[in-house]
């Protein structure tokens, strides 16, 4: 179960980025500058965890790209908080943060396999 936990974590971060875009549809019917920011941040979310589920299910390797990408989103969540304290903004902070740990985890580990010369396949 452990295992697939970050796989779990990046599909509950892709449905969150889906539903901020199926919600900004019904918000926002106008197309103006308010409706693409939050288009685009349901984008961001969507994009950030599929390349974490991507990750995972090609090389099981995290870049750091990944974990850049993991770090940026929970700063941009931990911003959101301050100024909306919600429910949904706690959760993708959470989300992210965890996706941050975990892929920090697994490049950790990894690098240290490679280093004793235990290369995964």
């Amino acid at each position: 179960m452990v295992r697939y936990l970050p796989n779990i974590i990046a599909i509950c971060a892709l449905l969150l980025g889906v539903a901020h875009i199926a919600i900004g549809i019904i918000i926002y019917p106008a197309l103006d500058l308010d409706a693409l920011w939050f288009h685009g941040s349901g984008l961001a979310m969507s994009s950030v965890a599929a390349s974490n589920l991507a990750t995972h299910q090609m090389s099981g390797r995290t870049s750091y790209l990944i974990i850049i990408q993991n770090l940026v989103m929970t700063g941009y969540f931990a911003l959101a908080l301050t100024v909306l304290p919600a429910i949904q903004v706690a959760a993708g902070f959470l989300l992210f943060a965890l996706l941050a740990l975990f892929s920090v985890a697994n490049h950790c580990r990894n690098s240290r396999t490679s280093k004793a010369g235990i290369d995964a396949i």
